[in-house]
């Protein structure tokens, strides 16, 4: 072929329709859209048909849906009205039970167990609803109570769930006599119920709530509770003798009279909870709550107690005897008279308690840890075992550890003066930094070395004729003659020699050169490895020397931030037999109105001066205790506003505990005694004795407290932190005999607790040696009159420590002393003028001396106060 001819066939095959196999693009396009509407048309109907089908399926399940819950709802209809017969049926049996039985179910035998099998078998048929009107019914029917001598219907074994029995009674939410003993409660509700006589004995109640409930006289007797609420609920006289309860909860509650002895309790709160007269003798305790609570007169005696917290409880009259503790936390609770006589104790911690009274054969098994805190005022351990005890930084004042078992154990920085250790074994017992002032150690077992590391041994008795005291930090106290002054004293000022003693041919006194010439000497000690303050804040130094005429002492103290405080100190003034004061007095505080300004007085009874020649006054008019500092025009009210009787009503008497630092009040009008904080920040006292017409205050050396009570004619001590006093004088009615008193006033006792009165009605002054049943007349005592053998009405008293009576003379406007054993007193202050002279010293209420011997007089009258210093 020629090329011209390809060239043709090419172009031909070029521009040729496509195809096939044989056929045409335009033959398949055409076939294709032939068949697109027969699909589209069968994928339609296939699509219609799947719908009808489940458009039918699901007619047909609601079809049945509806048919199932139609017949569930006619089962249950059937189940209501089969229920509803059951128990018409049932209240219809036992109506002609009742009626056949003249009201008693429990007539005979025969009755007593038909009824019976009935009422359990149709508890079991019925719901909760219907089972609460199946026990109500039995309830209104006086069926579930013994009435006349019929015994209550036995329902043991019956299980009652999800019941509310607020609905019991007709009376809303009140149930009384009712017996339901033997049977299961669970997820049963009676809160907010009051129940009286109801008896629960040897239930089982699981997840039960008696919130709030009102519960008086109901037995829970050898029941079994879990899960149950109890709190802020009240109970009175219930019974839950040997009960088991396991996560229970009483917390907020008051528990009277309430009986849980031989009862396991496990993981309950009674934290807040309030209990009196509660017992859990021989109980078993675990892991119990009780912070917070107040306990009065519970017996915890024989019990075990494991895992227990009382932190922070207060505890009256509790029981604790031969019971076990394990793990128990005392911590910051108030424990006032408890026994703990032969309890064992492990690893009980009573950091920052306070424990007061009888603690006698108490076992300790290492108390605690450490760093214990605690307050034992007057508190007795006697026979105590307590071996590896920590009372480290206690306050053990007075406390009797007579015969006590005490080897190992630790008082570490421990005040324990006046305590009592007679016949105990002390053996390798740490007394370091303690104080063991006046301490008694007669027959104890115990080496002089245990006692060289103590702060203050001074006047501690080993034996009847060994007697400790401290060592004289003063360098060279006994002056040796050969040694130069400058080695240890400072002359300050004058001149000053040195000569032999005449009581010890080793020691010398010093004297000044010239008689009419003055000297100052002074050394310096160093107390920072003997004494700390933030220990001992309470604590002072005490100077003692022997002195001649004419020669004074000071203290002087400088504080760490090297500021100086100077304070003389002088227990009690030493105030010659025939000192004079002089009559130039010097009026301190002025007031001639009843205006209650603060440099106003009206109508002041009592006085007590301070180390720091501040004044305490009681401004009885103005029903408020004031200081008042040298030198200051005018006071300051620290109690009492004038505005109420909330805070005093008619306060007579004023005193301070010093290691309080607080003040002690007698508040007459509101018939109490109360103890003031001298914090700036207090706004409200602490009652130390009430129900009580007191009227004089003194306080002993030995954290005793003296009340006169005018109502009863008596004087009462007390100790700090207990309201029943013992007495100590008068107490038999009101008369003049020399074991009575007649409207008893001031007060006044000395160091060997000497008790003075001033027996006002009788117009003398008593004296009652410790223990006395009798007083002894000191002064006065003849009758009221003039004489310098009388008195009129006598009030403010002080003995000096020789023993002479100064006494406030009211009636005769007159002070007077009484030296001991004389049979007429002087006239200090006072000549007897007409009281219609305006400047006359009238009716002097109180009297005081500061520590230099000057004394302060109330002139009652004139509503000033005047210092007389004695020459």
């Amino acid at each position: 072929m020629i090329p011209q001819e390809k060239s043709t066939q090419k172009d031909r095959l070029l521009f040729a329709p496509r195809q096939l196999f044989g056929l045409r693009l335009g033959d398949i396009l055409k076939f294709m859209s032939s068949l697109l509407l027969p699909l589209a048309l069968g994928v339609f109907t296939v699509i219609i048909t799947f719908q009808q089908q489940n458009a039918a399926k699901q007619q047909r399940d609601e079809d049945r849906k509806s048919s199932e819950l139609q017949r569930e709802q006619e089962k249950s209809l059937e189940e209501q009205r089969y229920k509803n017969e059951a128990l018409d049926t049932f209240i219809k049996d036992m109506g002609k039970l009742l009626k056949e039985n003249n009201g008693f179910l429990t007539a005979n035998r025969v009755t007593a167990t038909l009824a019976r099998v009935k009422t359990l078998n149709i508890l079991r048929e019925l719901d909760a609803q219907r089972n609460m009107r199946v026990i109500r019914f039995l309830y209104e029917a006086n069926q579930l109570a013994e009435v006349d001598g019929h015994s209550p219907l036995d329902l043991s074994a019956a299980e009652l769930r999800d019941m509310n029995f607020r609905r019991l009674s007709i009376i809303k939410m009140k149930i009384t006599n009712l017996s339901l003993t033997g049977v299961f409660l669970s997820n049963a509700t009676f809160a907010g119920v009051d129940m009286e006589y109801v008896d629960f004995a040897t239930n089982q109640f699981d997840n039960v709530n008696f919130f709030s409930d009102y519960i008086n006289n109901v037995s829970f007797s050898f029941t079994r509770l879990n899960n149950s609420n109890f709190s802020y609920g009240k109970f009175r006289n219930a019974n839950f003798l040997f009960s088991s309860l396991f996560n229970v909860n009483f917390s907020f509650s008051a528990l009277i009279n309430t009986h849980l002895p031989s009862t396991q309790i496990e993981h309950g709160n009674f934290s807040f909870t309030q209990l009196f007269n509660v017992s859990f003798s021989s109980a078993q305790l675990d892991h119990i709550n009780f912070s917070f609570a107040q306990f009065y007169h519970v017996d915890f005696s024989s019990c075990l107690l494991a895992n227990i917290s009382f932190s922070h409880a207060r505890f009256v009259d509790v029981n604790f005897s031969s019971a076990t503790l394990q793990n128990v936390d005392f911590s910051y609770a108030n424990i006032n008279y408890a026994d703990f006589s032969s309890a064992q104790l492990l690893n009980v911690n009573f950091s920052f308690a306070i424990l007061r009274k009888d603690y006698h054969n108490f076992i300790f098994f290492y108390l605690s840890n450490k760093y214990l805190t605690v307050f034992l005022a007057s508190t007795n351990f006697g026979g105590t075992a307590a071996s590896y005890v920590e009372f480290r930084r206690a306050t053990c004042i007075a406390v009797l550890f007579s015969s006590a078992i005490l080897s190992e154990s630790s008082f570490r920085h421990s005040n324990i003066k006046h305590a009592s250790f007679e016949d105990a074994k002390l053996n390798n017992v740490d007394f370091f930094r303690a104080n063991l002032y006046k301490a008694d150690f007669s027959g104890a077992e115990i080496e002089d070395s245990n006692l060289q590391s103590a702060l203050s041994t001074q006047d501690a008795l080993k034996d009847d004729e060994t007697v400790f005291h401290d060592r004289n930090l003063l360098n060279d106290d006994q002056y040796d003659c050969n040694i130069s002054l400058d080695n240890s004293w400072i002359l300050q000022t004058g001149n000053v020699t040195k000569r032999m003693s005449n009581k010890s041919n080793i020691s010398c006194q010093f004297t000044l050169q010239l008689h009419n010439e003055r000297a100052t000497m002074l050394q310096r000690i160093n107390l920072s490895n003997k004494w700390d303050s933030s220990t001992w804040p309470n604590s002072r130094a005490v100077l003692r020397a022997n002195m001649s005429d004419g020669v004074s002492m000071r203290l002087k103290g400088i504080k760490r931030n090297c500021s100086a405080s100077a304070k003389e100190i002088l227990v009690e003034p030493n105030i010659p037999v025939h000192a004079r004061w002089v009559q130039d007095d010097v009026t301190v505080t002025s007031g001639h109105d009843d205006d209650n300004d603060t440099n106003q007085l009206n109508a002041a009874r009592g006085l007590f001066v301070d180390d720091d020649q501040s004044m305490i006054i009681v401004d009885t008019g103005h029903n408020r205790v004031m200081q008042w500092k040298w030198g200051d025009p005018n006071g300051q009210v620290i109690v009492g506003d004038n505005e109420s009787e909330d805070q005093l009503n008619n306060p007579t008497d004023v005193l301070i505990d010093k290691e309080t630092n607080s003040l002690i009040i007698c508040d007459q009008g509101n018939r109490r005694v109360l103890r003031w904080s001298r914090r700036s920040d207090t706004t409200q006292g602490e009652i130390l004795v009430d129900n009580i017409d007191c009227h004089g205050l003194a306080m002993g050396d030995q954290r005793f407290f003296y009340v006169s009570d005018i109502e009863k004619n008596e004087i009462r001590q007390y100790t700090m932190g207990y309201k029943n006093g013992t007495l100590m004088a008068g107490g038999h009615g009101r008369g003049s005999g020399f074991h009575q008193l007649f409207a008893p006033r001031h007060l006044f006792v000395d160091r060997q607790q000497v008790l003075y009165v001033s027996d006002w009605g009788n117009h003398r002054v008593m004296k009652w040696n410790k223990g006395a049943k009798e007083g002894i007349v000191v002064a006065g005592g003849r009758g009221y009159g003039k004489a310098l053998t009388q008195l009129y009405f006598p009030e403010g008293l002080f003995v000096d420590t020789s023993g002479t009576i100064y006494v406030a003379d009211i009636y005769n406007d007159r002070v007077m002393r009484w030296p001991q054993g004389a049979k007429q007193g002087t006239i200090i202050v006072g000549d007897n003028r007409k009281r219609e002279e305006a400047d006359q010293f009238l009716s002097p209420t109180g009297l005081s001396f500061d520590r230099h011997g000057n004394i302060y007089i109330i002139n009652g009258l004139n509503n000033q106060i005047h210092r007389f210093s004695l020459e």
